[in-house]
């Protein structure tokens, strides 16, 4: 997360690249995605001075070898497409849901109402979403791709992914 004027990005080292795509892209109001931020490219380049080693080259081999920077690259894509998708992630009028096993929120802008929860501590997960959806609703994780319905105003499902990004299907 930086621009070509930062010369203190967050995560120069780049060892938190999940923690960096879920931050700017699921956080409210405008992002703005760098190249190579989303695949995890070295910001660390000897021989660079100032800003220098913001500008460096693409790691374009990475991205077609590499199978942790291609998980880093379908992280920020699964993102960003959630995002584009719905106005209301940056857009939306923000509501904490929960933060005992994660933190779970709502996002709501006109008719566009999504639930998303980040840093979820276990697989078996209970979201309470009554406050943005009604039983008998059926929902779809973007993340997993995995559909769930709205009973006693709560989802549940198992999830090996730490981020769920719930939308009603229509």
């Amino acid at each position: 997360m930086t621009s070509h004027d930062d010369g203190k990005p967050f995560d120069k080292e780049r060892e938190m690249p999940y923690k960096t795509a879920t931050m700017l892209l699921l956080t409210p109001g405008t992002s703005q995605v760098y190249y190579g931020d989303e695949a995890a490219k070295d910001l660390i380049i000897e021989g660079t001075v100032g800003d220098a080693t913001l500008r460096s080259f693409m790691n374009w081999d990475a991205i077609n070898s590499n199978d942790d920077t291609k998980k880093i690259l379908r992280h920020w894509q699964k993102l960003g497409q959630f995002r584009a998708n719905h106005m209301s992630v940056g857009a939306g009028k923000h509501q904490l849901i929960s933060d005992e096993n994660g933190l779970v929120f709502s996002r709501i802008r006109k008719e566009d109402k999504v639930v998303m929860a980040i840093n979820m501590l276990e697989q078996n997960i209970l979201i309470d979403v009554s406050s943005v959806f009604e039983d008998g609703e059926k929902l779809r994780d973007f993340y997993s791709d995995k559909e769930v319905v709205v009973i006693d105003g709560k989802v549940n499902f198992t999830s090996i992914y730490s981020v769920v990004l719930l939308e009603k299907i229509e």
